[in-house]
């Protein structure tokens, strides 16, 4: 499974995602809008708990955010 976001034939630009665990920790972080993150740390070790994510960019021309939490558990 992965955190991935479709944007179909949407246009986004200054693209963000930021992943923090429960200590305010950067889990995981991308400029890429065509990111797909498979739940592990930077050093490739399977992460779980609970998760909030962040989400910014520009979107068809307007600024745009949006925010949620996820739990990984095996």
């Amino acid at each position: 499974d992965f955190l991935a976001i479709d944007w179909g034939t949407e246009n986004i630009t200054d693209f963000s995602v930021v992943v923090l665990n429960r200590e305010n920790g950067i889990a995981y972080q991308s400029s890429n809008p065509n990111f797909e993150w498979d739940g592990t740390d930077q050093g490739g070790e399977k992460l779980k708990g609970t998760f909030i994510y962040f989400v910014t960019g520009t979107l068809n021309g307007q600024k745009w955010q949006q925010s949620s939490s996820l739990q990984i558990i095996y």
